[in-house]
């Protein structure tokens, strides 16, 4: 296991992750950018700051537009195999997510702590809702299965007619999440 030191905090071992984690991490002192199951290093990099007294804490590839573009043409071509996979299967692999951020809930605080300046509480409570956030997917799934619509609701003619509605992914969607 390879040390990080933060003078902020003091030496600091990275647990056990997989392999390609703890790489990306270590390997090339920066943060790399995982795009379609890859660990991409773009060549452009830029400090991340600690707003508790400015120290760089870490360093994260700089993606411009084109990088953006690039990714998205990525995730394009590879949507339709994500697209194979049942929605309780998809929605099993964010528990899996969910899973491990719990493992290491301590260390996702701490960096929150060191790289955003949160305060504990807040930390703390930013990685519990996104717990929770992940394992309540099973639940919103029941709401998003298809849905039968008697005609009687339509008006007149429809009365003995049935609509179905069925909910397919539309493609890769580019979102910038505030929390």
């Amino acid at each position: 296991m390879q040390a990080i030191t933060i003078n902020i905090l003091g030496p600091v071992t990275l647990p056990d992750f997989p392999r390609e984690f703890h790489d990306t991490m270590t390997k090339f002192g920066v943060f790399r950018a995982f795009i379609t199951g890859s660990w991409i290093d773009f060549g452009s990099y830029m400090p991340v700051k600690s707003p508790i007294n400015g120290e760089v804490i870490a360093q994260v590839n700089k993606l411009g537009a084109e990088h953006v573009n690039s990714a998205i043409e990525r995730l394009h071509y590879s949507w339709q195999s994500l697209k194979a996979i049942p929605a309780h299967k998809r929605a099993d692999m964010l528990i899996k997510v969910a899973d491990f951020i719990e493992e290491y809930k301590q260390l996702f605080r701490d960096v929150l702590i060191i790289e955003g300046g949160k305060p504990i509480n807040e930390a703390e409570g930013e990685v519990n809702s996104t717990i929770t956030r992940l394992r309540m997917i099973h639940q919103d799934l029941g709401r998003l299965l298809n849905v039968g619509i008697p005609g009687e609701y339509g008006g007149a003619g429809t009365e003995n007619k049935y609509a179905v509605v069925v909910r397919e992914p539309i493609g890769v969607v580019a979102a910038i999440a505030p929390i």
